[in-house]
């Protein structure tokens, strides 16, 4: 049984650049994690108790080896994480764009844990990691806010150079974007009532307010607009800024003669906070997030947000939500190329889940079209199939002074790839309204191949017609000829 164990801090990826600051970096050496908890996924052939929970004593599960390890460890409660997750009734798999097959993970399997012994977290993970019937165990890490500094903290202004550097208007003349849209902000929530956001919010129509009924049956009681999966209820008010700002930039109001514009003038917006207001959340709850929005129809899911090593639980979370909802995820705000053995030197840090080949990773650029300094980069360019770690960055969008909604009615320009990121997501969104029958693989492509040195180009993407671009992904050698097996084609 394959066993892993992998490091995880989340960064919120808003980064300073005013003058005379300087830029926070996150190390991706110093890591942070819920004490006493940990996420563990048994293997797909286990079966577990249904009534595990919170119990007087040690939690048992029936299997001698783990109950032995969770008596030692005085594990006190065991619940599953994803409590609408059902078997499935086959094997899932899926593509992505270059055409490679990965194997759906199981949700229902997964379990959140507590216990009381007085041990870290991550020594507990390796501990479990080498139990039978557990597929991984990891710790439950947090992801952290850089400060969160405005460019010019009095600055309230129209001026979106942004909108023009995408070639937004040209696609605006083929489509502004409609309410089938739905861009899940997975974020520090989102101020609903702000006056350039408020007509565009997502409301949960199955659900009737305030009556204290999960009228839908989607595990959430009273959900009307998203989830504050921080707090564990149904008011996912941003109490930071951040999420506000990204929900503008995607989604704002357009030709309202209110403040800014946003890529898609009427795609609802889904408020789904899990960041606190510090800016610091858990690995756990990203993954709730990302299954809310897959459940509840979101049509694009953007995340501001980051890791400089992989969560399991998040990623099988993504797996899961890939058929249903376009991802968008920032590279970071580091300098940091995404893998070696590219040039130039290292140091090299993915940055999860924006490398992810299933998910749209978005890099920074400036006012002139180079890459921000700060951005995180992929040197091999969006689709180089010699990458044998299979992560990529596909796209570079505006990053630098992007002016949008603020809480309480204002505006603000700020930097860093988490303002990039839900351009794209806007982007995708006008694209899935002028062609909803398109596959995700294809907007992928028309993206990359619409680009505009090197930038996105929303009106180029949309009327792109796509030109094969064919190149080896992998292959197997097969050498049995005289049974020598030595790599070698033979004669013959």
């Amino acid at each position: 049984m394959k066993k892993l164990l992998l490091i995880n801090i989340l960064t919120f990826l808003l980064i300073n650049i005013s003058v005379g600051q300087s830029v926070l970096r996150q190390d991706p050496y110093d890591i942070t994690y819920e004490p006493n908890v940990i996420l563990l996924k048994v293997t797909d052939d286990t079966e577990l108790p249904k009534t595990l929970g919170k119990g007087v004593g040690n939690v048992t599960t029936g299997l001698t080896q783990l109950d032995a390890l969770f008596a030692e460890h005085k594990i006190t409660e065991m619940e599953q994480l994803f409590k609408n997750a059902k078997p499935p009734e086959n094997k899932r798999m899926f593509k992505d764009y270059y055409g490679r097959e990965h194997e759906v993970g199981r949700l229902d399997k997964i379990y959140k844990i507590r216990y009381e012994k007085e041990i870290d977290a991550k020594e507990l993970s390796e501990i479990l990691n080498n139990a039978e019937n557990v597929e991984y165990a990891e710790p439950d890490y947090h992801f952290h806010a850089n400060a969160t500094y405005p460019d010019d903290p009095l600055y309230v202004s129209g001026d979106q150079w942004h909108i023009d550097a995408v070639n937004a208007p040209e696609a605006w003349d083929i489509t502004t974007g409609d309410t089938t849209q739905i861009i899940a902000i997975i974020d520090t929530g989102v101020d609903w009532d702000h006056p350039d956001l408020d007509d565009n919010i997502w409301r949960n129509w199955n659900e009737i307010p305030d009556n204290g009924v999960d009228d839908d049956a989607n595990g959430y009681v009273d959900d009307i607009r998203g989830w504050d999966f921080v707090n564990d209820d149904n008011n996912p008010n941003d109490d930071n800024s951040h999420g506000t700002h990204v929900a503008g930039i995607a989604a704002a109001e357009g030709n309202n003669i209110v403040g800014v514009c946003g890529i898609n003038w009427h795609a609802k917006i889904m408020p789904l906070k899990m960041l606190q207001s510090s800016g610091t959340g858990n690995s756990s709850d990203l993954a709730l997030a990302i299954e809310y929005a897959a459940d509840n129809g979101a049509t694009v899911t953007n995340m501001s947000l980051g890791s400089y090593g992989e969560s399991i639980t998040v990623k099988i979370a993504l797996e899961n939500a890939y058929a249903y909802s376009v991802l968008v995820a920032a590279a970071g705000n580091d300098g940091y190329k995404v893998d070696p053995p590219f040039p130039p030197a290292p140091p090299y840090f993915p940055h999860y889940p924006a490398c992810y080949a299933f998910v749209i990773g978005v890099e920074a650029s400036t006012s002139g079209g180079s890459r921000a300094v700060f951005s995180n980069y992929d040197p091999s360019g969006p689709v180089v199939v010699g990458n044998s770690y299979n992560h990529n960055y596909e796209i570079m969008a505006p990053g630098v002074n992007i002016e949008s909604t603020f809480p309480n009615g204002g505006y603000k320009g700020l930097s860093g790839t988490s303002m990039a990121s839900p351009i794209v997501a806007g982007a995708l969104s006008l694209m899935k309204t002028d062609d909803p029958t398109q596959s995700t693989e294809e907007r992928f492509a028309k993206l990359i191949q619409g680009r505009t040195n090197s930038i996105l180009d929303i009106s180029n993407s949309i009327n792109i017609n796509l030109t094969p671009n064919l190149s080896f992904v992998e292959y197997t050698i097969e050498d049995t000829l005289d049974g020598d097996e030595d790599g070698i084609a033979d004669a013959g």
